[in-house]
């Protein structure tokens, strides 16, 4: 006798899972970390912007002259008194770029340089004054006891010493040729102040008569 097929359906199976072929690779899933990523991004700006810096700082210095040691002024500057040193560049400073040393060399400090200090050209002089030999005396005179005509640095000039007493008066009058340095007007117009340089050994007396306003100043040819 046969039985008739059930239609009831058989029990679920679970289907059988795909197995690789061998020796095939297996992908695996990458998790991203964004904090690496930004940390490699910043670490690259970091040296982008570090080489800039280097490469600014190496373009925006020059090399200057500074002294080695303190030099008094009035000293003569020697090779051994400089130093070569770079600074920032700034139109500011008129440092003396270092590649002029030997033309300082066998000039004179016009003022006091201080260990490390720039060399810039007002400190600098050909020779300074008053020169070995000379003293520099101070003149106020009022209108009448110098020229009209506007005195200049360098102009050759006499310092004449008024008569003491009337004696004197007829004789030739004592005079010192001197130097002006510099002039000065006073305000109200109605007098100068001359610096002049005179030999050593006139300066005392004539600061003397100048202090008594006995002196007159003349002005000699300016053709050399």
């Amino acid at each position: 006798m046969i039985r008739p097929r059930s239609t009831t359906p058989a029990a679920t199976r679970p289907a059988p899972q795909a197995v690789p072929p061998a020796g095939s690779a297996v992908p695996l899933k990458v998790r991203r970390r964004p904090a690496f990523l930004i940390g490699s991004v910043a670490a690259l700006l970091l040296g982008a912007l570090g080489g800039a810096w280097l490469w600014l700082s190496a373009t925006s210095t020059v090399e200057v002259l500074a002294a080695r040691s303190t030099m008094p002024r009035g000293s003569l500057i020697s090779a051994a008194d400089l130093v070569t040193v770079r600074i920032g560049v700034d139109p500011a400073v008129h440092a003396i770029p270092a590649d002029q040393a030997p033309a300082l060399v066998g000039k004179r400090a016009a003022l006091d340089i201080s260990a490390g200090g720039l060399v810039t050209p007002e400190v600098v002089a050909d020779q300074v004054m008053p020169p070995k030999g000379m003293t520099m005396v101070g003149l106020l005179l009022g209108n009448g006891l110098l020229p009209a005509s506007p005195l200049q640095a360098g102009d050759r000039v006499r310092i004449v010493q008024a008569p003491s007493t009337p004696d004197q008066a007829t004789a030739t009058p004592a005079a010192i040729a001197a130097t002006v340095v510099a002039v000065a007007r006073t305000s109200d117009g109605q007098a100068a102040l001359v610096d002049v340089l005179v030999p050593s050994q006139d300066a005392a007396g004539l600061a003397s008569q100048a202090a008594a306003s006995k002196v007159a100043l003349v002005l000699d040819s300016r053709e050399r």
